[in-house]
């Protein structure tokens, strides 16, 4: 079983508060039940992934289609973004297309000063976040070693590092 010591719990919850963003009343369960997964020996992401499913979108190799429906479309209107016409006008998707679309997604985001991390567990799992709350998250990530990471397609941002990756 993997005991964090009390500055990797406070990091911890520090993350449930910062990644959950849009849903701060959800931070105490969250917190909670990444403990308890903890305690049952589920690893320090798969806990983490578990307990944070009001922030992080769940996906498989095979469902980028899925993904862009119910998570990135979702996402975006709900920040009231406005898309390019090359994706806005997208009605349906294959899985093939939705993947090579995702990287346009992730850049009107970034446009708009919100990051998408990921998050190395069983599944692919990734998160919308401000920008603002890169550092933090950073700090907070790289302290309870938890394998999150802010993929390499965002250079053109201007980051000094090609990937940002937490463990």
């Amino acid at each position: 079983m993997l005991v964090l010591n009390i500055e990797q719990l406070a990091a911890a919850k520090k993350l449930c508060e910062l990644l959950l963003w849009q849903n701060l009343e959800n931070v105490e369960s969250a917190f909670s039940s990444f403990k308890d997964y903890l305690a049952d020996d589920y690893g320090i992401n798969n806990a983490f992934r578990m307990s944070m499913q009001r922030c992080f979108y769940t996906f498989d190799w095979n469902e980028y289609d899925l993904l862009f429906v119910d998570y990135l479309w979702t996402t975006v209107a709900s920040l009231q973004i406005q898309l390019p016409n090359h994706l806005a006008e997208v009605e349906e998707i294959s899985n093939s297309e939705a993947k090579d679309l995702f990287i346009d997604v992730c850049k009107v985001l970034a446009e708009h000063g919100f990051d998408v991390w990921w998050l190395a567990s069983d599944m692919n799992c990734l998160c919308v976040v401000p920008q603002k709350l890169r550092e933090e998250i950073i700090k907070a990530a790289i302290t309870t070693k938890l394998g999150l990471s802010l993929p390499n397609y965002f250079n053109y941002t201007g980051f000094k590092s090609s990937n940002i990756y937490c463990s």
